[in-house]
């Protein structure tokens, strides 16, 4: 069976990237109306499943802010923007990366 249909275990060189940086996510990325009256801040952990063309195909919260909409603003903006695939032997390959989505009341 080929490496990229195991589970737990993708095998890379080149590391994912968002296409803008962080700041595109960030401006892709909605507080929701809930969490600001409540002044919820912090992080949320989502782990991001990509697939050879830079699609997200899968995503799982591994550190949420509980029930106040963050999770799923998190998981919208990340799969929201676009994705350069990682690499592995200069061919894109299917990854499995975490990634950090901040919220900061301004």
């Amino acid at each position: 069976p080929e490496e990229e249909d195991s589970e737990g275990f993708y095998p890379y060189d080149t590391l994912p990237e968002i296409i803008g940086g962080y700041a595109a996510l960030a401006a892709k990325l909605e507080y929701p109306e809930i969490a600001r009256k409540a002044g919820v801040e912090g992080t949320v952990i989502v782990n991001v499943i990509l697939s050879k063309d830079g699609r997200v195909i899968g995503t799982e919260v591994i550190k949420s802010l509980g029930n106040n909409g963050c999770d799923e603003a998190a998981i919208r903006a990340i799969k929201s923007v676009k994705w350069k695939p990682a690499y592995q032997r200069d061919k894109p390959v299917k990854v499995k990366i975490a990634i950090s989505v901040v919220f900061r009341l301004k």
